[in-house]
């Protein structure tokens, strides 16, 4: 993925994507498949973590929005952000769901205590959980959704911020938006600008007279098997 153009006194490129821990999801009708949501810093050409020498986030926020339906039907039934979980939780923070979500697109935004000088920063592999989403199917099938920021379908602003002012941030707010495609000593791609795409199959399951069709077909196979043997 193309960052930024930077110059050559500028540091390396840094890409913010919100990620799922894999692309695809199966589960069964009538049973909830949690997908974690992580923030991803992709740090290049040698830069460094703007999120953790901002102190770690202030805040953040996704969003997730069902955009092809299947047979499966899969409905969202819930979304949660990261307070009281994980190692990279919002310790003593809040969470929020949007009063508008649906069970097609929901929007959850996590927030650090007031009393916070400090927030979550990323693990070794550059994540930090910012929460999840469960979706139920409904039938079997397979559905699509799209993890975005806070303000989707916008591409600007949002809710993830980092707790210090990095280049392009506004001393006045005392964060540094990382939804937006702010440049300066960091040159970086917003995640608003990355969204991914997660689907959730669930495969057809034979009814139980097919299963028993299935086992008594077996057990006429296993006499042949041993009339033939003798």
């Amino acid at each position: 993925m193309a960052a930024l153009a930077i110059g050559s006194n500028a540091r390396g490129s840094i890409v913010y994507e919100y990620v799922t821990s894999q692309s695809s999801y199966s589960g069964q009708v009538g049973q909830p498949v949690t997908v974690p949501i992580y923030l991803d810093e992709i740090l290049t050409s040698g830069s460094s973590s703007l999120i953790a020498a901002d102190g770690g986030l202030q805040g953040a926020g996704f969003s997730v929005t069902q955009t092809t339906t299947g047979a499966g039907a899969a409905a969202i039934t819930s979304a949660a952000g990261s307070v009281t979980t994980n190692g990279s939780s919002f310790s003593g923070g809040s969470s929020t769901s949007k009063a508008s979500n649906t069970g097609s697109h929901v929007q959850e935004a996590d927030l650090a205590s007031l009393s916070a000088s400090s927030g979550p920063t990323p693990n070794g592999s550059g994540l930090i959980q910012i929460g999840s989403v469960t979706v139920t199917p409904t039938a079997t099938g397979s559905d699509s959704f799209v993890l975005a920021n806070y303000l989707y379908p916008s591409t600007t602003g949002g809710f993830t911020a980092t707790f210090g002012t990095g280049p392009g941030g506004s001393t006045a707010n005392g964060y540094f938006d990382l939804d937006e495609n702010n440049t300066g000593t960091y040159a970086y791609t917003g995640a608003a600008a990355n969204p991914q795409t997660f689907t959730v199959t669930v495969a057809a399951v034979p009814e139980p007279a097919s299963l028993s069709l299935l086992a008594l077909g077996g057990i006429g196979l296993l006499g042949s098997r041993r009339r033939r043997k003798a």
